[in-house]
């Protein structure tokens, strides 16, 4: 397990917005908001566009393309990571 895999809810380094009108405080925001609601096992995209569409001053394309890459990267780091038990 990777230094950065060693808490496996921690955004890994190629979990990355795509190019978003945003400043970097608000992709810090938005992708915290992502990976909280996807660390939960909440991944449907609607559920996340509706509770927190209005937050951003973005399309519901650009938040599901920015949802749908973080879920991905979500997948990527529960395949690497593999079987894990917790307490």
């Amino acid at each position: 397990m990777s230094a950065e895999s060693n808490d496996p809810n921690v955004i890994p380094s190629y979990a990355v917005l795509p190019d978003l009108p945003l400043d970097a405080d608000g992709r810090v925001e938005l992708t915290r908001q992502i990976w909280d609601h996807l660390i939960v096992g909440r991944d449907d995209v609607d559920d996340f566009v509706d509770a927190y569409g209005e937050d951003y001053d973005l399309t519901d394309d650009q938040l599901e393309a920015a949802f749908g890459i973080l879920r991905t990267a979500r997948l990527r780091q529960q395949a690497d990571i593999g079987e894990y038990t917790s307490r």
